[in-house]
């Protein structure tokens, strides 16, 4: 973004503004753990309250959990 851009809501500077800080707050794993559910299309908003790890489970040879 350059000095003198106009940050009114519709402008393209503010729409880039927007989508760089959206970038840089949103981990992998809370993208992952979005649902369709989370986005609200006509408020414009997305509801972001979970993440996604990834955890490696072992069973031994009788098909039990170890943990």
């Amino acid at each position: 973004m350059f000095a003198g851009a106009s940050l009114d809501e519709n402008s393209g500077a503010f729409c880039e503004l927007k989508a760089n800080f959206f970038r840089l707050i949103l981990t992998k794993a809370e993208l992952a753990a979005l649902m369709w559910e989370d986005i609200d299309f006509h408020a414009h908003r997305i509801r972001i309250y979970k993440t996604l790890n990834k955890t490696t489970i072992f069973y031994d040879d009788s098909k039990r959990r170890i943990r």
